[in-house]
């Protein structure tokens, strides 16, 4: 699990369902932000298939996740 990913998951379990349904794609601000950076780091270690994937599903948001993932490269290579 990742960490945005543990992120996600916490934001949903101490918040609750009645800010973000992730099966209908509804997110709370926060959440939303959660979901893209969950999102861009599946994309970091997927490559090319996962932005695929991303783009298939979440064609609203693939820009968005492809700038985070880019982001994410760049800070990897910075450490």
């Amino acid at each position: 699990m990742t960490p945005a990913h543990a992120a996600l998951l916490n934001h949903a379990s101490v918040v609750g369902a009645t800010c973000c349904h992730a099966p209908s794609g509804r997110y709370c601000e926060t959440g939303r932000a959660l979901w893209l950076d969950y999102r861009a780091e599946c994309v970091v270690d997927g490559g090319k298939e996962t932005m695929a994937t991303v783009r298939h599903q979440s064609p609203d948001w693939a820009d968005e996740v492809k700038i985070r993932a880019l982001t994410l490269i760049e800070q990897r290579r910075g450490r």
